[in-house]
Formats: structure tokens, sequence, C-alpha cells
């Protein structure tokens, strides 16, 4: 597929999808950043890996289609607390990274419309280790929280193939994104 077409909008609306979310690393960004980056050229670096189509079909999911959009990273604020080497001025983290790669791709209308679960479960101790916050069940919870959704009612592109299996336990729709290359138009699932 080499658009988002609005006969495939129509089969997602058919199969009852309201939201889309994207894994940050190696998904939307054509990188790892490991939860976490050091300011200056390692963050500019990462922002260059954008995903190109990325850029393109977020505004168009949401202002166009009217989708709900959210992003589910791992990279959590809560480990500048629990990992002694990361500090705020030399690091940045979780929703203060994702608001830099939403920066260096949209405009404000489509930015603040975006709901961001930045939230890694090994930085949240024994909290954190429970069933319900393994692999991204704790950012499904919050999506579907946020935008009063059902599971089954959310695509999530993610690399990671756990994240992908286990998600789809839940009822979400899932896409494997190829780590290597990001997002990419061709990734939505064929329906």
């Amino acid at each position: 597929m080499d658009t988002v077409s609005k006969t495939y909008v129509q089969r997602l609306r058919a199969k009852g999808i309201s939201t889309i979310a994207f894994d940050m690393d190696n998904t939307a960004v054509c990188q790892h950043s490991w939860g976490r980056l050091k300011r200056g050229k390692e963050l500019e670096e990462f922002l260059g890996n954008i995903s190109a189509d990325f850029k393109t079909v977020l505004p168009l999911l949401l202002l166009e289609f009217g989708f709900n959009i959210a992003i589910c990273t791992r990279s959590d604020e809560k480990s500048l607390d629990v990992k002694p080497h990361l500090n705020r001025n030399t690091h940045i983290v979780g929703t203060e990274l994702v608001n830099k790669v939403l920066q260096e791709s949209f405009k404000n209308e489509v930015i603040e419309k975006i709901f961001i679960v930045a939230y890694n479960n090994k930085c949240h101790g024994t909290e954190g280790l429970k069933d319900e916050n393994l692999y991204k069940r704790h950012h499904i919870r919050e999506v579907c929280r946020h935008y009063n959704v059902k599971p089954n009612q959310i695509l999530l592109f993610d690399d990671e193939q756990a994240n992908v299996d286990d998600c789809r336990k839940l009822g979400v729709v899932m896409s494997k994104v190829d780590p290597a290359v990001g997002f990419r138009i061709s990734d939505f699932p064929q329906l």
C-alpha cells in the first residue's frame, strides 16, 4: 500500500479500529535509543532517523481521518531515578524524548493531540514486575483508559516480536515493523 487510502480507512473502521499507536524505537524512529540518549550529538543523530513514512502518515491519520494517536515507548523518566549513571542534564528520556521526536516531525496542532505512554516496567520495582505491566500491557491499559477504548480497537505498530505476540493475546491488532528500516506505510496490516 503506497498511501493510506479512504478504502483502507473504511476497513479499519469496519474492524472497529479507532486508535493507532506506534512504538518509538525502531518504529517511529529507525534507530534504538535504549531508553535514553545523551543530549547533543546522540540526540541529533536519533532525530535524523525519524521514519519519513511516520512523518507523512501520522498527521493524515489524526487530522484527516480522525483516529486517536498514541506513542507507546519503554523509554521512561523513572530511569533517571534508578540508573545512577543517567541524569537530566546529560540525558534525555521518556516523554521529553518522545516530545523531541514529535517537535522535529509535526506542527503543534498535531503534537497536542497525541497521547504518550513512556513506561519501562524494569524501572518500577516490584510493581513493574507484576504480570499486568509486562511487555506493552501497561501502555495498552493506559491508551484504553485515555481514549476510552478496548484493546481490540487499537492498531499498534511495534518492532519487537514479543510485544507483538503478547498484545495480540490482549486483542490488540498488531503490525510487526522491520527494526532495520522502521515504520513504513506498507506495514499497515492486510484486513
